[in-house]
Formats: C-alpha cells, structure tokens, sequence
C-alpha cells in the first residue's frame, strides 16, 4: 500500500503519516465469551475505517491497465470486464488470456478472488443463438454462464431486451400500490403523493436511459402500474380516465419520463452527442438547426439513447433548448413533457 501511494506521487512525511496509520496493528476474533490471541496485520486496513474505502480504491486503481485487450468496469469492489468480437471461439481464447494476466496481478498484491461468485454473460441478438459453447476459466475455477445478472442495481440480460429488469421494477412498484391503496383512506392526497414519490418513482428514475429501449409491451406495464397509483393518490376509482391525472399530480408516465430523461441527457451532452443538419450541408433550410437524424436498422438502436437523443431534442422548442443554464432548461422541459403527456397503448 506504502509503495502505491509513493507511485501516486504521496511521498516524504504524507508517506510516513499513512506508515504511521496502518502499522503496528493487531486483532482477534471472539465468538460469544471466546477470544482468540491478538495477531497483527500485515495486509489490509482498518475494517470500517474512513480512510478505508479509498485506499482500496487507491490499491485496486491499476487493475485495468493489466490487460490492453479487455475493458473494465469498477465500483468499489465490484470488478466487471468485457470484450466484443465476431468470433466466439477467438473471444473465448482472449479472456482466458487476459484473465489469466488478472488472476496473476491479484495474487502479486494478495487480493482474494472469489471465483464462485464471477460468472460470464455472451451477448447476443435473441435470432442468432450460440453454436459454439465457451469454457472460461478464472485461476483454476471454471466459471458457469449466466443469461442474467444484476450490475449496480440493474438486472442485464444476455439479449438486452432488459424483460428481467422491468419484472423487477413491476414486482417494487405492484408492492408500492398495494401500501398505498392500503391507506388511501387514511391519508390526504399530499401525503398519499409523498409515498409515489419515495416508493415509485426512484424505480423509474434509476438509470433509465440504460434499459429505456425495452420494448412497448413493458413499457405499458408499468404506466398500467403507475395509472393504477396515480388513482389511488387521487381516491379515485380503477376506471378513472387517467391521463388528466398525471398532468393534475404533475407526474409524468413512462413514456414522457423516458423523454425527459433523454433530453437532460442531449442538452448536457448536445455538443458531442448530436450533429446538425448545418454541419452536414450548407443548404438554408428551416431544419438547418435542427438534429441531423441517422438510420439504425434494429429496434434495439434505434430506441436506445444513441437512437433517441436526436429524435427527442428536435421536439424541444427553441426558446427552452437554446438555454445555456441547466437547471433552467429542466425546469421548462419538465413543464413541457408535463403539457404534452402521452399515453401508450
């Protein structure tokens, strides 16, 4: 640890001050009344300590310079890597490789892997099954495919039509109607409106640019899920039209929120993100400062974010998108999807 933060450049009496801070430590284990003998610790740091999770950052940083062929993902402890190709057999004979590089890089700095734990996913469109079963191996552990898995709190399939995440954000938020169809009589509607807030819509915000591709199908399940709350917010009964009631809470249904959720994206990001039709011709036309809008051949692109980012900005009218203060813009693009809500059916 002392040695990679003299790398990183903290040397001299900074140095001696995490010297002084992680030496000379000891510690036991007790199970009920039984204690074991003090042992020090020659490896590690401070189990709970503030310092803690940053020097393990720190410790770990280098990790995915290990290898040049594979790309790395880290979140805390959570090390996710991926490598892409047309040839499975050739892919499989890569991250052996490159995994054999890892496995080395954390037995030379005395990490555990858990390798019961790691797993690998192929990628692939639903139409073009696998032919060819790979055999990843990470140390001496053979590791078991998966067609999904949860990464930071997003449930990915293998065929990214994310039918596994919206299973999970219908199962959380049916549980969520239930609460508040349990004390709609018992609550005024601001209250009742607090609950939507704290237990609904954190499951339709979180990274909802990620799986906003998913099909139609999905996505009317859960608007049928949050008309069924917005009902019950209101006290009103289950064959109330609902689309006055989104505009009335000023709650936007799944479509609208996707919407609004791409367009704080490509005002953010419009720079880099969209090119216009003025930088593709020289021709004075009304659209000339409009998005220039590229073909995408599958449903998975074209209503990804990459596909949608040009389509949802040439929506926006000029007086809201030719601001240049953030938060402005998402306060009036928030009132303009509310203005503008659409149902899916």
């Amino acid at each position: 640890m002392l040695d990679k933060l003299a790398h990183y450049g903290i040397r001299g009496s900074a140095n001696n001050w995490f010297k002084s801070y992680l030496e000379n430590r000891r510690q036991y284990v007790q199970i009920g009344d039984a204690k074991s003998s003090y042992k020090p610790m020659t490896c590690g740091v401070p189990q709970g300590s503030i310092l803690g999770p940053l020097l393990f950052l720190l410790y770990i940083n280098e990790l995915p310079s290990v290898s040049m062929l594979l790309l790395s993902v880290l979140f805390a402890d959570d090390t996710t890597v991926y490598l892409s190709g047309n040839n499975l057999k050739e892919l499989e004979y890569i991250m052996n490789q490159e995994l054999k590089k890892i496995s080395n890089w954390f037995h030379l700095n005395r990490l555990s892997l858990n390798a019961d734990k790691s797993n690998f996913m192929i990628f692939r469109v639903h139409q073009k099954p696998c032919t060819f079963q790979p055999t990843i191996y990470l140390g001496n552990t053979k590791l078991s495919e998966v067609h999904s898995t949860t990464f930071l709190g997003v449930k990915i399939d293998s065929h990214l039509n994310w039918n596994t995440h919206v299973n999970h954000i219908c199962n959380k938020i049916a549980k969520a109607n239930g609460i508040i169809y349990s004390v709609k009589n018992m609550l005024p509607t601001k209250s009742l409106l607090q609950l939507y807030h704290a237990l609904i819509q954190p499951y339709l915000n979180y990274c909802t640019l990620t799986w906003m591709s998913t099909s139609k199908t999905n996505k009317i399940r859960l608007q049928t899920l949050q008309k069924r709350a917005v009902r019950s917010v209101l006290h009103l009964p289950s064959k109330e039209h609902s689309l006055p009631l989104f505009s009335k809470l000023k709650l936007l249904p799944i479509h609208n929120l996707t919407q609004y959720r791409v367009g704080i994206y490509a005002f953010k990001n419009r720079n880099t993100l969209i090119k216009f039709n003025h930088e593709v011709h020289s021709h004075n036309t009304r659209a000339s400062n409009k998005g220039h809008h590229n073909y995408y051949r599958t449903s998975i692109c074209k209503n990804s974010i990459k596909g949608q980012v040009t389509h949802v900005w040439n929506t926006i009218p000029i007086e809201i998108s030719s601001g240049y203060i953030s938060s402005k813009f998402q306060k009036e693009f928030y009132a303009f999807c509310s203005k503008n809500i659409t149902l899916l059916y």
